[in-house]
């Protein structure tokens, strides 16, 4: 993939983000542990104050829980005209405190697969992390050359669920990516390798799996 991919691909996952965040469908929602660790701001959005100008999302899909994205408040400024303050980035100290929380409210399980490979801009990039129970997608600023995280840009939380359906895709790390992914219709989900290796295309099956990966229809 040459720098110019690279870059488009990136730039196409931001406002694919960005599109997701602002096209939530509002509704009811009420979950006393999350509302404990994030203090709620707007219930029929589902929005949490994450601190530090930043914003917790959470995104249901069939009235379940699927995934939280915790963004600058500047990204929901469709929902929130007054949110017009510049952009702020997390440091890596506030990173590491957001993560602490997250994992109070559902712990992630062991660590399967650090992202160290991935979509770069700049200095941006987007990692996706492999835990037991989540995939973590964040999209940091790193240090030129080394990849350490400098600062966080934003971050999703997938939580790992069954989801039925006919496989019509398989796709596992390619040099680029590292992940493993099935799609199941139409949609792109991530799976763990031990269960990417049981699947067979055009078969039916209740994979436990993460995502949709890039999920704009809410």
């Amino acid at each position: 993939m040459n720098s110019r991919t690279r870059c488009v691909a990136f730039v196409t996952m931001v406002v694919g983000f960005l599109a997701a965040c602002e096209k939530q469908v509002p509704g009811p929602f009420s979950d006393t542990t999350l509302a404990r660790l994030f203090a709620p701001i707007d219930s029929a959005n589902r929005l949490f104050d994450a601190g530090n100008g930043y914003v917790l999302q959470a995104i249901l899909r069939d009235s379940i829980l699927t995934e939280v994205r915790v963004v600058p408040r500047p990204y929901l400024v469709a929902l929130h005209p007054e949110w017009t303050e510049p952009n702020r980035e997390l440091t890596a100290e506030a990173y590491g405190e957001l993560l602490k929380r997250l994992q109070e409210y559902r712990p992630f399980g062991r660590l399967e697969q650090r992202g160290t490979k991935g979509i770069m801009s700049n200095t941006v990039g987007r990692f996706v992390d492999l835990y037991e129970s989540v995939v973590i997608e964040r999209a940091q600023r790193t240090s030129i050359g080394g990849g350490n995280l400098v600062s966080l840009v934003s971050l999703r939380v997938a939580y790992f669920r069954p989801v039925k359906g006919t496989i019509r895709k398989l796709q596992g790390p390619d040099g680029i990516f590292e992940d493993y992914r099935v799609w199941i219709g139409d949609e792109s989900y991530w799976v763990h390798r031990s269960t990417f290796e049981r699947l067979a295309i055009r078969s039916t099956a209740t994979v436990t799996a993460a995502g949709p990966v890039d999920d704009l229809a809410r």
